[in-house]
């Protein structure tokens, strides 16, 4: 397993921090600007594994897309994941919210029965928030039946910036 940090320029995400393993990344999470404070961590790079070397082309190529997706370059992503973890209910919401096409947003409700179990609006919602890839799984492409945002795994602040970028907010 090989971790990874790099700073990014995305209010109000200032950082990621990627996992990779043999199959592909394996978890992306978004830090807020105070981790970085917290830890003084001022480089733009931190590796996090002595096996660093061994992944550099998919950690390399993990950054570079999400660095374009961030800077509104690019649509969707060609990385390979390994996604060992989750019920068969999660990997199949997992599923479906790579089908929400960039621009677009669905409800809980829609991704519910989309899954098979049109009253498990809320499973899905934590389906969201068990998410380990967020962005390249975009749970923030789902929010709540009455127009509001919902909640995001970094911040909902987060969330809506992502909706404002791809403009289906």
């Amino acid at each position: 397993m090989t971790r990874y940090q790099s700073k990014v320029n995305f209010p109000p995400i200032a950082g990621i921090e990627i996992e990779v393993s043999e199959l592909g990344l394996r978890r992306l999470i978004l830090l807020p600007g105070e981790y970085f404070k917290k830890y003084k961590l001022s480089g733009s790079r931190t590796t996090l594994a002595d096996n660093w070397c061994d992944k550099l082309d998919l950690v390399l190529e993990v950054e570079t897309q999400l660095l374009e997706y961030l800077e509104g370059r690019r649509r969707s992503f060609s990385i390979p994941l390994d996604l060992d973890i989750g019920t068969d209910f999660q990997k199949r919401v997992w599923g479906i919210l790579q089908e929400i096409p960039y621009g677009c947003y669905s409800t809980y409700k829609e991704i519910a029965k989309k899954a098979g179990k049109p009253h498990a609006a809320r499973a899905v919602g934590n389906a969201c928030a068990a998410n380990p890839i967020p962005i390249i799984i975009p749970c923030h492409r789902v929010i709540r039946t009455d127009g509001r945002l919902g909640g995001y795994t970094s911040c909902v602040n987060a969330k809506k910036a992502l909706l404002m970028l791809e403009g289906a907010i």
